[in-house]
């Protein structure tokens, strides 16, 4: 309706780059109806033109949205990993209210994992050096909620490398959305994988790895690594060095005394451990 401020659609960007120097404003993805562009002026009126040009929006591919999202079966492990090579560039921000919170805002892209067995799931995002890149997992599409903790799963990064989360699925439908920022506005190139999780000692509280003090000391686990064991928690006394993937230990001591830790990480910063 004409001036009614709940009903505007607000323009998405906006340029002084026409040859006379006035501005441009660009409106993507309108919806089909009757709009109204209002112009308005100060003090002193004066003599102005309007041009519209206008694109018809090319039909909507898989993944592009939830109508017809990117569909993946997975009947056993026999089906794993899956992988995709994709993109989000050109497919258009559909979906920007979910539980990707700050990260819906960009360009996005749906696929439907269809599960009919019981298995652990990782799922890795490689956005290929495009950084504030996340995915989330909902029940539905778009995955529902205000916030990151109403995902089944999520995961989000300024980092351009590669982020995962991991996720126990029984059989049923969920719903994978990968989305940007939005600032950059889309990934170029990124590579999708979803694997079955077989964990190994130290992934996590309920196999840590066992130390024995003091009949182990001196205690030296050379070569180890916490890549790919996932970010298991990240809600510890580490607060903010508590977000990327994760090692664990459990030390049973059977005489008291002094012990000192020491963790050397080779070189990578922002590390830390905690007991």
């Amino acid at each position: 309706d004409c001036c009614d401020e709940a009903s505007m659609y607000y323009f998405t960007s906006g340029a002084f780059d026409c040859p006379n120097g006035w501005p441009q404003l660009t409106f993507e993805d309108i919806p089909d109806g009757t709009y109204y562009y209002i112009v308005a002026f100060g003090a002193d009126p004066y003599d102005f033109v309007v041009e519209i040009n206008a694109i018809e929006c090319p039909p909507a591919q898989p993944g592009d949205n939830c109508t017809d999202p990117l569909k993946v079966t997975v009947n056993s492990s026999a089906d794993l990993p899956y992988v995709d090579n994709n993109y989000t560039c050109g497919r258009g921000n559909n979906e920007s209210n979910t539980c990707m919170s700050y990260y819906d805002g960009g360009e996005d892209i749906f696929y439907e994992i269809n599960v009919n067995t019981s298995f652990s799931a990782i799922f890795t995002l490689d956005p290929q050096g495009t950084t504030y890149s996340g995915m989330a997992l909902g029940a539905s599409c778009p995955p529902p909620g205000s916030t990151y903790s109403d995902c089944l799963a999520e995961v989000t990064s300024s980092s351009g490398s590669a982020k995962s989360f991991s996720i126990e699925l029984t059989p049923g439908t969920y719903y994978l959305m990968i989305d940007t920022w939005p600032s950059p506005d889309c990934i170029p190139s990124f590579t999708l994988t979803i694997e079955e999780l077989i964990p190994e000692p130290g992934d996590n509280c309920s196999d840590p790895l066992k130390v024995n003090l003091p009949s182990d000391a001196p205690y030296m686990d050379i070569g180890q690594t916490t890549c790919g064991r996932i970010d298991d928690y990240s809600s510890t006394c580490l607060s903010y060095y508590d977000g990327g993937e994760d090692i664990l230990y459990e030390i049973n001591i059977d005489e008291g005394g002094y012990y000192e830790f020491i963790h050397d990480p080779k070189g990578t910063s922002w590390t830390g451990m905690g007991l």
